[in-house]
Parts: C-alpha cells; sequence; structure tokens
C-alpha cells in the first residue's frame, strides 16, 4: 500500500470522475504537479463511471465529482467502501451548499473539495486522505 512520503505518491493509482473535461485537466494537472503521479484514469460520464467495479481493487484513490451522478451512482458510490476498503475517495462539489459532512461520511467518502477552492485545496486534501485520513474542505457544513 502507499505510504506518506513524497516519493511513493508518484506509484498511486488514481480515478477522476467528472463530466467537465476543464476540472478533469486541472485535478490531473495538480495532481501530476504535485506528486509527478502519472496513472491517472479519466472518466467522463456516469455509465463509464458504474464500470469501474474491475479497475478499483488496484486503485488508491477515486475522485469523484456529486453532481455527475443520480441515485444509481450514489449507491454505487457507499457500495465501494464495502467492496474496496483500500479505496479512498474524494468528493468534488461546486454546490457545497446542498450536501454536508455527516452525508459525505455516510457514503464512504474520506474527504472533499469544492470546485471553486480545487487549486488551493486539492493537494492538502489527498495529502490528508491518501495515509487513511478524513480531511474536508472547510466550506462544506455540517
Amino acid at each position: 500500500m502507499v505510504t506518506k512520503s513524497k516519493n511513493n505518491y508518484t506509484s498511486l493509482k488514481i480515478i477522476i470522475a467528472d463530466d467537465n473535461n476543464t476540472y478533469r485537466q486541472l485535478i490531473k494537472q495538480l495532481i501530476f504537479s504535485e506528486f509527478g503521479c502519472e496513472n491517472i484514469m479519466e472518466i467522463g460520464n456516469e455509465t463509464d463511471f458504474l464500470d469501474l467495479s474491475e479497475i478499483l481493487y488496484t486503485t488508491d484513490l477515486l475522485l469523484v465529482d456529486l453532481q455527475m451522478l443520480n441515485l444509481s451512482g450514489i449507491k454505487y458510490v457507499k457500495r465501494l467502501t464495502f467492496e474496496f476498503p483500500q479505496l479512498k475517495m474524494i468528493a468534488i462539489t461546486k454546490y457545497y451548499d446542498s450536501i454536508s459532512l455527516r452525508h459525505l461520511i455516510r457514503l464512504g467518502f474520506n474527504g472533499c473539495v469544492c470546485k471553486d477552492s480545487l487549486i488551493n485545496n486539492l493537494i492538502p486534501v489527498v495529502k490528508g486522505v491518501i495515509p487513511g485520513g478524513y480531511l474536508f474542505d472547510e466550506k462544506v457544513p455540517l
């Protein structure tokens, strides 16, 4: 499993699931710039997201745009916690006022970053979540 050492972040296997290509590219660039991580897969729609099961066994981090998911996607996220206990999940959201910290934790998320603060907050949240912690953007209400 991946340790906290910055050198080991390069071996992370990451999936970015967001239907907005601009945000996917921004997230990918931020992660690559900080960690040098090249094993990053992009998912641009919920249908492809729901077909991820086979590759999640070897995935370390899943970043998910909450607005991309409908009810079946939310149920799928909740199931992932039990099927893939090694998987760390970070929610990405534009509408932080419509979610709550408690709800995200119940769904199995280890962290959350608001889209309007991605540049400043994504890397600290990833660094907090990968070793097994929980870190949520301060804009997410309890």
